[in-house]
C-alpha cells in the first residue's frame, strides 16, 4: 500500500501525501496516523504535527519472483543462508512487501541464538550478542 502510493506519485503524478492507517508506536503503544510527504521526505504525526525526516531505501525485487538471501560475514564476504532459512526469510520478506511486517525474529536450526531480520535497514542482528550484519536479496537467474 505505501509502496504503491509512492510509485503512483513518482511515476504517474499521484498524490504526494500518503496518510497511513493507525500505526501502533513502540514507545507508548498508542496508535498514530502519519502523513508521509514524498516531496519533502518527511513524516508528520497527524495529531501532534511533529515532523521527522525520512529516507527511502530501495527494495530489491526480482523480475522472476525468485531471490536468494545472503549475509556478510566477519571477513566481509557475502554468504548464502541454508535453504531452510532461505524459505523462512523469503516468506517473511513477501509479508514485508505486502506491508504486514518490517522485522522478523528467526530461530535457525542448530543454533541457540535468535536473529532479528530487519528488511528496512537490511540487517540481521544476533539477539544474544546484539551483533548486526548486513543482509541482501539477490536475484536468481
Amino acid at each position: 500500500m505505501f509502496e504503491q502510493a509512492f510509485s503512483s506519485w513518482k511515476e504517474n503524478g499521484g498524490d504526494p501525501i500518503y496518510i497511513t492507517p493507525p500505526i501502533v508506536r513502540y514507545i507508548d503503544d498508542i496508535p498514530a496516523i502519519y502523513k508521509i510527504d514524498f516531496v519533502n521526505n518527511v513524516q508528520i504525526n497527524a495529531r501532534t504535527q511533529f515532523r521527522r525526516k525520512i529516507e527511502r531505501t530501495a527494495v530489491i525485487t526480482s523480475t522472476n519472483g525468485m531471490g536468494r538471501w545472503e549475509y556478510k560475514n566477519e571477513a566481509g564476504i557475502w554468504r548464502g543462508y541454508d535453504d531452510f532459512v532461505q524459505e523462512a526469510i523469503e516468506e517473511k520478506y513477501r509479508e514485508y512487501l505486502e506491508g504486514k511486517t518490517n522485522k522478523v525474529v528467526l530461530n535457525i536450526p542448530g543454533r541457540p541464538e535468535q536473529y532479528e531480520i530487519d528488511f528496512v535497514r537490511q540487517i540481521q542482528t544476533n539477539q544474544q550478542s546484539a551483533t548486526p550484519k548486513p543482509i541482501r536479496r539477490v536475484d536468481c537467474a
